[in-house]
């Protein structure tokens, strides 16, 4: 027998707008509803509440005149301040006791109406409430970041920047913004996604670029990724749309872009490439430059010792027509200018770019399933052993196992268990019960 548990803890402010010590605790809701994603900004929860409810307050350090204050108020004079000054608020979820960090931020908007409801925002509402101007040609991502001060959420806990350092050339912000309008700016112009994420022990961390494996980087703070649990068809999957395809079957190809100190300059190449004859480059004349695109790779994620890896580009197409997917990448190089005047040197960076490209595809093309599934909201069943534990709290981030996978789509050729990346989790959790909607990312492997 599962037990549904929810807990809301509200940290009270006075009727100035100033944080107390004083938390306000709703452990009944008729519904909340949670959409977290790394391809969004901001993670969004709704709350549905009963009209007149009784909060428990829970008295903070040397706060005894603000508890006998706070007591004194009705649901509704809580309501007023919350939606006039965007109080902190947690959400947690779980069964049977456990208490899962499902959601961190601030209540945004308040409809007094019956049914209650709060709208909330992630801990990146506090990026989005402050003006800076940044200019750079030698742009980084840690310069970037500094550029936007020491952020706060509004409980006081600072919120800590994970980033890998990255060059990224000239990076112009033309009139003050505020950091998530450079973070768009960012995704945008470089295809860097920026997103909250929580550390085991709760704090907030805004993630710049590292979607997946978040174990290493010059700034990391904590951030790790983790199993989320094994998921079984006909078992801990309650419904599912997902979609079995073979590698071959993926309709996509990739571009790397080198950007140089100027706006304007930039090389670029597309793997694979079925137009060879087209000139891929900004800003020069390629004329006598080969455009032989049966050329040899040394992949730098290989063993140096092996051998080199033959790559013949001169093949068939058919499967880039109109409806191929085109992802783009981003890297600086600094003396790009020199190159881009230096055959040899033009020629090299042209390899150099289709190798990534090509390294990035192979990650990218595999067999496996596509789409998303519901499952229940939590663990079902423990294990000593992590791994083993069936059902799973998952949060986009994290890796999950989906086994018996010849249950769903049994050809005899696929894998029987196969890890996923998450990458994106809507919670729904009420009267109806606890569910988990999670779409997949990619392979793990």
């Amino acid at each position: 027998m599962l037990t549904l548990n929810c807990k809301i803890i509200i940290h009270e402010v006075n009727e100035k707008g100033l944080l107390t010590n004083n938390e306000i605790s709703i452990d009944f809701v008729n519904q909340v509803e949670i959409e977290s994603s790394w391809k969004e900004f901001t993670d969004i929860a709704t709350i549905t509440l009963p009209r007149n409810i009784v909060p428990a307050i829970k008295e903070g350090v040397n706060s005894k005149t603000e508890v006998s204050n706070v007591s004194k108020k009705t649901f509704r004079q809580h309501l007023q301040l919350w939606a006039k000054y965007h109080p902190h608020i947690e959400i947690y979820l779980g069964y049977n006791g456990r208490e899962n960090l499902a959601f961190k931020g601030i209540v945004r908007d308040v409809k007094g109406g019956v049914p209650v409801t709060l709208t909330c925002e992630d801990d990146m509402y506090h990026f989005k409430t402050k003006m800076i101007t940044y200019s750079s040609k030698e742009a980084s991502l840690k310069s970037i970041v500094d550029s936007f001060g020491v952020t706060e959420n509004a409980k006081k806990e600072l919120i800590h920047v994970d980033f890998e350092e990255e060059k990224l050339g000239a990076f112009i912000t033309e009139e003050p913004m505020t950091p998530v309008q450079v973070l768009e700016k960012l995704k945008d112009d470089f295809g860097i996604y920026s997103f909250i994420r929580y550390d085991k022990d709760g704090k907030s961390h805004l993630v710049i670029g590292k979607e997946y494996e978040i174990n290493h980087g010059s700034n990391v703070s904590g951030i790790k990724t983790k199993f989320g649990g094994n998921f079984i068809f006909h078992h801990t999957i309650i419904e599912d749309d997902l979609e079995y395809k073979f590698k071959e079957d993926i309709k996509v190809k990739v571009t790397y872009v080198a950007k140089g100190i100027d706006e304007n300059d930039e090389v670029k190449a597309t793997y694979p490439d079925k137009d060879a004859n087209k000139d891929q480059f900004t800003g020069i004349d390629t004329t006598g430059l080969s455009n032989d695109l049966d050329f040899f790779l040394n992949d730098p994620l290989l063993d140096e010792n092996q051998p080199t890896e033959r790559v013949l580009t001169n093949q068939s197409y058919e499967d880039l027509s109109e409806e191929a997917e085109e992802l783009t990448f981003y890297i600086f190089e600094h003396d790009l200018k020199k190159k881009m005047k230096d055959g040899i040197m033009l020629g090299e960076l042209k390899e150099k770019l289709r190798k990534m490209a090509k390294r990035r595809l192979e990650i990218m093309k595999y067999n496996g399933f596509r789409g998303g599934f519901t499952s229940f909201g939590d663990v079902l069943s423990e294990n000593d052993d992590p791994k083993n534990t069936i059902g799973g709290f998952v949060k986009h981030g994290d890796y999950i196992q989906l086994r018996e996978q010849f249950k769903r789509f049994d050809l005899g050729v696929i894998k029987r268990n196969q890890n996923y990346f998450v990458d994106a989790v809507t919670y729904s959790f009420g009267e109806s019960g606890f569910r988990q909607q999670i779409q997949l990312g990619r392979e793990k492997s």
